[in-house]
């Protein structure tokens, strides 16, 4: 089985937003994104755990905001309200279900 070298697969991403499938885990797939910027605020019907590979990104919930630098994560449990922005280009390691979809706020 091949190695995989994150960062030299995360140099792939080139738009914001617009996530690069790595590998898969049963029926989760592992993605590489780039944040930068602000995303629209959504959910989904299903766990997201985001984790920093390079940069700092801020998550903001309801009711809470939290800054994930290099080497962090968190659990983003589903149908919990979201929204990910970076000031400058972030990467991201996203792990979700396959097919999952957004619904976004108005």
């Amino acid at each position: 089985m091949p190695k995989i070298d994150l960062l030299k697969e995360g140099r792939k991403v080139k738009d914001p937003f617009k996530p690069i499938p790595v590998s898969r885990v049963g029926d989760a797939n592992i993605l590489l994104s780039m944040i930068k910027g602000e995303y629209k605020k959504h959910n989904h019907p299903y766990d997201e755990f985001f984790y920093v590979l390079d940069g700092k990104i801020e998550l903001e919930f309801d009711k809470e905001k939290m800054v994930l630098k290099k080497g962090e994560g968190v659990l983003v449990k589903k149908g919990q309200w979201h929204k990910s922005r970076s000031k400058g280009k972030s990467l991201v390691m996203l792990f979700e279900r396959s097919g999952m979809e957004s619904q976004f706020s108005d």
